[in-house]
């Protein structure tokens, strides 16, 4: 198994229904977690952290006014290359996939501060960092199945991280509270600021096994608002 260079790349958010006023935006959190960064030992723990690329800014991150149909995401916010590097398992010297993906957040602004917004973000950047830690500190080698391991490595990864990022909405309300003065927050409450909803992309070397195009997405609808994510993964040659 070798080493890929590949690209994320989240390409539109489709408005198809939104509430009156509302301005979408999105912010992304690219990570990897691969040999370069992570080993596996020789009890079959995981030892190291992921990489991370974050997104920055507040509610500002598509521009204001955003309000068309199918608004396109910038590549800088977006868009993301790097190379996933195949774990090595010990004593079975033989190597196995590595992980990279992305986490995107979808919200609607309506009365929230842009300090608030910036607050709630580090907060969110932080909480997912810390929630990969977790993920690779709980790693359990009981767990894995060693003549699956691929398979079984790569869905440890998909559902220990989204049951890490099930606090999401938590932590941005809190962060909001904390850093807006009583009247930002009583006029953030008149008509608040709306998470849409999260989702994340998990891409290892199999997931190009039988395509070096991948598309994926996520539609997050309710009776107030209907939006989609929309996004390509490639292998790069």
């Amino acid at each position: 198994m070798d080493a890929i260079n590949i690209k994320i790349q989240l390409d539109s958010l489709v408005c198809h229904k939104r509430q009156p006023g509302g301005e979408p935006y999105i912010w992304t959190i690219f990570f990897r977690a691969d040999n370069a960064c992570i080993n596996i030992n020789d009890k079959f723990r995981l030892q190291g952290k992921p990489e991370f690329r974050f997104s920055q800014g507040g509610y500002g991150t598509l521009g204001r006014h955003a309000a068309g149909k199918r608004i396109a995401i910038p590549q800088e916010l977006g868009t993301w290359e790097t190379r996933i590097e195949p774990f090595w398992i010990p004593y079975f010297e033989q190597p196995t996939v590595g992980v990279a993906g992305v986490v995107f957040i979808v919200l609607e602004h309506h009365n929230l501060s842009n300090d608030g917004a910036i607050a709630a973000h580090k907060a969110l950047n932080r909480f997912v960092t810390q929630a990969a830690d977790r993920v690779i500190a709980d790693f359990d080698p009981r767990r894995i199945t060693l003549l699956e391991f691929t398979k079984t490595i790569t869905a440890y990864f998909g559902e220990a991280f989204k049951k890490e990022l099930a606090g999401i909405q938590d932590v941005i309300v809190e962060a909001v509270k904390n850093n807006q003065t009583i009247l930002q927050n009583i006029w953030t409450l008149v008509h608040k600021d709306e998470l849409i909803g999260f989702d994340f992309k998990v891409i290892t070397q199999y997931s190009f096994e039988d395509n070096d195009v991948i598309e994926f997405g996520e539609r997050f609808k309710t009776d107030k608002f209907d939006y989609e994510v929309q996004g390509t993964a490639y292998k790069l040659h």
